[in-house]
């Protein structure tokens, strides 16, 4: 991307300020685990006026060793809660209605809720409380998808009508091409 993709401009406001705003109206609170240019997202989310008490940051010290060290960050704060709504920064584009149906799918007999469109999995996944541990005890460098193997892993999908779950944006023109998709 060139720029750091949290502060990028999405439709008037940055990548993070959007999506906070949409998880907001479907969780009880929001954490924001950062690593890499920690101290410039504490100072933006404190001057765009983002920090509540349902709006925490967690500091990741491990991020060189791996996106997975993030997760476990975040859920190692977690006190008390049953699920988990794993979100990557560069999904800026969700619409609320897909919070809103994905939340719908809680179901207390699975531990893992993927989103699929098409017979192709997506993002953000739903995690129940029952895989933290597993996920936390996994080497910094694993890949979730050794969670397979764990007595506790339930997996569902729920076929969404949402191509969004599918792309994440990595390139400006991916950014422009999603802002022009809106505009139809």
């Amino acid at each position: 991307m060139k720029r750091f993709k949290p502060l990028m401009d999405f439709k008037g406001d940055s990548f993070l300020s959007t999506i906070i705003a949409k998880l907001s109206t479907v969780t009880d609170s929001v954490y924001i685990v950062t690593g890499f240019r920690s101290d410039e997202i504490s100072e933006y989310v404190a001057s765009a006026g983002l920090r509540s008490d349902n709006i925490k940051l967690v500091r990741n010290r491990n991020y060189d060793r791996g996106m997975l060290t993030s997760l476990k960050a975040g859920i190692s704060a977690l006190e008390h809660t049953d699920w988990i709504l794993y979100h990557f920064v560069d999904q800026p584009h969700l619409p609320l209605s897909f919070y809103q149906g994905f939340r719908s799918q809680i179901n207390e007999t699975k531990t893992w809720i993927q989103p699929r469109y098409q017979n192709k999995n997506g993002h953000p996944i739903l995690i129940n409380k029952a895989l933290f541990k597993p996920i936390t005890g996994l080497p910094d460098t694993a890949s979730l998808r050794t969670l397979d193997q764990s007595v506790s892993f339930r997996k569902t999908f729920w076929d969404c009508p949402y191509p969004h779950i599918l792309k994440d944006f990595d390139t400006p023109s991916d950014v422009l091409s999603a802002e022009i998709e809106n505009m139809k």
